[in-house]
This record gives C-alpha cells, sequence and structure tokens, in this order.
C-alpha cells in the first residue's frame, strides 16, 4: 500500500534545506476508484507536500486549475504543455526493409481510467494483420485492474504480441 504520510513528511523535512518543485501530472486523490478515506488521505499528504515546495509544474491548465483545493495559488504554477519539437515524419515500423509488423508503444499506468482494455479489444479485432504492442507503465498503483488487462490479453490469444514491461 502506499504510504501517505510519507510524501508529506519527506518534503516538510527538506523544504528547510531543498528549494523543491513538484511536478504533478495528476493528484493521486482524484485517481479511479479509491475508497473515500483513501481519498481523503492522499489529499491531505498532497497538499501537505505542495505546501513544501516553491513552485509547482503541470501539464495542463484543467490540472493547474484542480491545485486550488490544494491549496497552492496560481502565481506558484507553471503550466508545461508536454509535447515535442517538429521532426520529419518518421518511416515507422512499416517502412523497414523487410518489412515487419507494426509496432505500438502505450505509456501509462495500468489503472481503469486508462482504457487498456479499450486498447485491447480493438487489438484483439486486428489479429489478422501484423503488429506488436509494448505497455510501459505501472501494474502497482491497481494490481487488480493490472491483473485483469494482462488476463483480458491472454483471454483474446494476444500474448505473442503484447508485452507488459512494467
Amino acid at each position: 500500500g502506499l504510504a501517505f504520510g510519507v510524501l508529506a513528511a519527506e518534503a516538510e523535512r527538506e523544504a528547510a534545506r531543498l528549494r523543491l518543485v513538484a511536478l504533478v501530472h495528476h493528484p493521486l486523490a482524484l485517481e479511479t476508484g479509491l475508497d473515500a478515506a483513501t481519498a481523503r488521505a492522499l489529499t491531505d499528504s498532497e497538499t501537505r507536500a505542495l505546501a513544501a515546495t516553491r513552485g509547482v509544474v503541470v501539464t495542463s491548465d484543467a490540472t493547474a486549475a484542480l491545485l486550488a483545493s490544494y491549496r497552492v495559488t496560481a502565481e506558484n504554477i507553471a503550466v508545461v504543455m508536454p509535447g515535442t519539437a517538429p521532426a520529419p515524419l518518421a518511416r515507422g515500423s512499416a517502412g523497414q526493409d523487410p518489412p515487419g509488423p507494426v509496432t505500438m508503444l502505450c505509456v501509462a499506468s495500468l489503472v481503469e481510467r486508462k482504457g487498456y482494455d479499450v486498447l485491447i479489444s480493438a487489438l484483439a479485432q486486428l489479429k489478422h494483420l501484423s503488429w506488436r504492442l509494448t505497455c510501459v507503465g505501472s501494474p502497482r498503483l491497481q494490481p487488480q485492474t493490472a491483473a485483469a488487462i494482462v488476463e483480458q490479453v491472454r483471454t483474446c490469444g494476444l500474448v505473442d504480441r503484447v508485452t507488459f514491461a512494467g
């Protein structure tokens, strides 16, 4: 399980010594499927931890707005949108000589709200095509969901095409 107070205690202890900046992609307390007590404990821990920082970087305006309820002021938030610099169009796996399978990558924790069940269902309908999928993401946040995703891959007969890298 998560040690809820550890994040806050660590941030509070180190704040006097370090100039902490937090990166918040999605508040932990808003994860799908949490019971009310766990969500409250995570909200408290994150609020305390964020209070110990000099600033917070978020990946969207929506996350910035959410942090008001964590007592983070707008002046202490920088929104940095994910992205990449423009680059030439990649040839992709279809451009290999000789042609290989289409190679796909999914980077996301194995949690319910990421929709792995939808992805696996869609790929199961494409067995007639040559493809491979590598999933990179932690199975520890929702172990039951992660196990269900792995079982769905097995049930759909995709074990030889889908890899879970952790």
